[in-house]
């Protein structure tokens, strides 16, 4: 874990040191500072260009070799904007000129340098004619002619100064660096690319080393498993059975001390026997002290070891309660839908019936409730568009691009029930039964109630012919959600596979209630009718016309069932 957190502190160090990040800090000082300007804080603006200016010539003095084509077209670029708002906002008092030492520059900062000379008198000897002009406008009865004369003089020297330096400039062989070279901008923007892609790689192992920290932190927080409390409780067994091995050796130890001690009492009286006496007396307090540390040693165990066969015990007990649990749960929702009541015939299936002979009960209540709405909730934030765009491709049956948007989102929480049920959903489309039951299994794992996953479940395994797991799943899933009518549909299919046809018939029906006009369920209660014993032709020929009229095809082996001669039997 110590290893994990400095790996993870170098790393976002690093990441903060180093030539090109220092330029992306000031480069961001000037994209502020152009800012401000552009939305007219021309002082706050005048702030940061100086800052950023003293931030270029701290940095070209720390760093002499790094990029100086790019410095120097970014001091071209401070000044240019930097000078005009000094003169708005400062225009008390003219600074000299500084004149920049040539011996201690290379000939390629020569150049800029004495440019930047060139520029700055040209701006100074404008503005010293406007304040003049300004001075003999406003006050000219007050003008004093020895200040006017200074200033005469003063624009005069810097005049000749802007022509010498001038003419110096046009004795240079290299022509000046253009202010926006394209290959200093290109070359400028490949260190801030780089630097951002460093960060972003930084910031990524950053993610990383966190998800490793949480994992190892979860994976201290972890109970103990039982067969790591099986092992502690074999090492305590052996160790019980050790010390009372040890016991036995000291026991017999002790014993052969104290015949000794008799032998010696009776053989003589002298000072020797008595001193081997008392050695001896003291070797068997000695055995006797060990001996009641390794007994108290001993009961610490066997006590640790009653406990922990207390816990196992207790362990063994609750796992079989939940066992016991989860059978009756299956059991009561098997039981359900076998003593289901049957759903009662309407108007017009009354009508065939002969007589009144076929019992008609209401539907059974229930205080169970669809749980759609709080699965739904239940998504990963943000995640609500590729949900969208997922159901927008299953209605269009685009189930791939469907599978591709559900699998971003359990990128995000792949322990999300919703999204595993969903997605298996696709898969089971998309025919991937293998990759659809893997994702059923964990959905349940992490939810054993999710009546969606449920449903999805006992599908595959009728489409697989495991009739008595497909009715597991489906009797539990058409116990959490009743109003769900697929569920009822295939637990009629099941449950007359099976050869209940009674609990089918109440199925289908209670499919059928849910959605009247669903053809493929009118079509399978035609069949139930049409096969029983005797049969119920009126009805079940009610029930396939009605299939019919839902979009269901034509079934020719059914249509002989239903001929008046025709016996009853099994499609």
């Amino acid at each position: 874990m110590l290893a994990v957190l400095c790996l993870f502190g170098a790393l976002t160090k690093s990441s903060a040191q180093g030539p090109d990040s220092n330029y992306v800090r000031i480069y961001q000082i000037i994209q502020e500072a152009d800012g401000l300007r552009e939305r007219g804080q021309s002082k706050a603006a005048l702030t940061r260009y100086r800052e950023a200016r003293q931030e270029l010539l701290d940095f070209q003095k720390e760093h002499p070799t790094w990029h100086q084509n790019i410095i120097n077209y970014r001091l071209n670029y401070v000044d240019m904007h930097l000078k005009p708002l000094a003169e708005k906002l400062e225009p008390k008092g003219v600074e000299p000129v500084a004149e920049p030492d040539l011996t201690k520059m290379t000939p390629e900062q020569q150049l800029p340098a004495l440019q930047q000379q060139i520029q700055e008198l040209e701006n100074q000897n404008t503005l010293l004619q406007d304040r003049l002009k300004e001075a003999l406008a406003a006050r000219p009865a007050e003008a004093d002619p020895h200040a006017l004369a200074q200033a005469l003089e003063r624009a005069k020297e810097l005049e000749k100064e802007r022509d010498l330096l001038r003419v110096t400039l046009e004795t240079r062989t290299t022509a000046p660096p253009q202010l926006a070279d394209p290959a200093t901008l290109q070359e400028e923007q490949g260190i801030l690319q780089r630097v951002q892609a460093e960060l972003a790689a930084t910031q990524r192992q950053n993610l990383v080393l966190q998800q490793e920290i949480k994992d190892l932190r979860a994976r201290g927080a972890q109970p103990m498993s039982d067969s790591d409390l099986a092992r502690q409780l074999t090492a305590a067994t052996t160790t019980v059975e050790e010390l009372r091995t040890a016991n036995l050796d000291l026991r017999t130890q002790v014993a052969m001390l104290e015949a000794r001690i008799i032998q010696m009492n009776e053989m003589s009286a002298d000072d020797r026997a008595r001193q081997q006496i008392k050695s001896l007396e003291s070797e068997l307090k000695t055995s006797e002290s060990d001996l009641k540390s390794t007994r108290k040693d001993r009961d610490s165990l066997a006590k640790k070891l009653a406990a922990a066969d207390r816990r196992l015990e207790k362990r063994d007990t609750e796992g079989e309660m939940l066992e016991l649990e989860s059978q009756l749960t299956l059991a009561q929702a098997r039981l359900d839908v076998l003593e289901a009541e049957a759903v009662p015939l309407t108007a017009e299936e009354a009508a065939l019936v002969d007589g009144g002979s076929r019992m008609s009960v209401s539907l059974k209540d229930t205080n169970q409730v669809n749980d759609a709405s709080s699965r739904a909730n239940r998504i990963p934030p943000g995640a609500g568009p590729l949900i969208a765009d997922a159901q927008r491709a299953v209605d269009q049956r685009q189930f791939a691009l469907a599978e591709e948007k559900l699998k971003e989102v359990l990128q995000q929480d792949e322990n999300n029930v919703y999204t595993l049920a969903h997605l298996a959903g696709v898969m089971l489309e998309l025919d991937k039964t293998e990759e659809a039951e893997v994702h059923l299994k964990k959905a349940l794992s992490i939810d054993p109630n999710d009546p969606g996953s449920l449903y999805l479940t006992g599908y595959l395994n009728y489409q697989r012919e495991r009739y008595d797991d497909a009715l597991d799943a489906l009797s539990q899933s058409a116990r959490l959600d009743p109003e769900k009518p697929e569920t009822q549909y295939f637990l009629g299919l099941t449950l007359f596979k099976n050869g209940d046809r009674g609990p089918a018939e109440t199925a289908l029906r209670k499919a059928i209630q849910l959605r009247p006009a669903w053809g493929s369920a009118h079509y399978q209660l035609a069949v139930v009718y049409a096969t029983q014993k005797p049969p119920f032709k009126e009805l079940a020929q009610w029930h396939y016309q009605k299939a019919l009229d839902g979009g269901s095809p034509r079934n020719f082996e059914l249509e002989k069932l239903l001929e008046p001669d025709a016996a009853a039997g099994n499609l």
